[in-house]
């Protein structure tokens, strides 16, 4: 005698897949996106890797540079892109300090330098506390 297959409805299978896979599928999603936000970290413990060109013999005078790298340091090729951000940082804030002259150029002809106590200071001036009133002009 010959057993018969007991067969699952379409219905009972649906009931018993689609929730796995939606689990599977929100984990995926999930996990894409701390990857993601944690990429510079993976590639710090991990290794960002490098690619590594083979040419093949005969192929020396072929122009197989297909993907150029706008963004290159020309400066110091060898620098990865945080160490050259690092690098933009520190020359930014290095032409951004400015000295102050402690002359007696205040509004009531005494030095500015030392501040009151509880004084306000704006490095951006009237328009940034008060942008209502700033003059801009559009074309």
């Amino acid at each position: 005698m010959k057993k018969e297959k007991l067969k699952m409805s379409n219905r009972k299978f649906r009931k018993i897949m689609i929730p796995i896979i939606m689990i599977i599928i929100v984990l995926a999603i999930i996990i894409t996106i701390l990857m993601n936000m944690y990429a510079h970290a993976l590639d710090t413990y991990l290794g960002i890797g490098a690619r590594h060109v083979v040419k093949a013999e005969g192929s020396e005078e072929w122009n197989s540079k297909y993907y150029d790298n706008p963004y290159e340091n020309d400066e110091n090729p060898n620098l990865s892109s945080v160490e050259n951000a690092a690098e933009v940082s520190r020359k930014v804030g290095n032409e951004g300090f400015v000295l102050l002259k402690n002359d007696n150029s205040g509004a009531d002809g005494k030095a500015v330098l030392p501040l009151e106590e509880k004084s306000e200071v704006t490095p951006f001036g009237y328009r940034y506390l008060y942008p209502a009133y700033s003059e801009i002009w559009l074309p």
